[in-house]
């Protein structure tokens, strides 16, 4: 079920500060708003749930491929090597 979430949730959600949210929406880097009223707003909690969740592979994505080049220099480095 789809909810809407207000800052606070959203700051508990993602470990982010308020003025972080803001600059990552307006460079479009986080979900956008939505309007409730005249001066209020809210987030989507789906959008920030797959925003949450793309950091998380993000992540796992790049210590795969940091591994990958650790096991890739340790072969290319191996038969080279000389024993004194």
């Amino acid at each position: 079920m789809k909810r809407l979430l207000r800052l606070p949730e959203v700051i508990a959600m993602t470990g982010l500060s308020r003025s972080e949210i803001y600059r990552l929406e307006a460079i479009q880097k986080f979900p956008k708003r939505v309007p409730l009223s005249e001066r209020t707003t809210a987030w989507a909690s789906d959008e920030v749930e797959r925003w949450v969740e793309a950091k998380i592979a993000s992540r796992e994505e790049a210590a795969k491929e940091r591994a990958g080049v650790g096991c890739r220099l340790s072969a290319a480095r191996s038969p080279n090597r000389i024993a004194a």
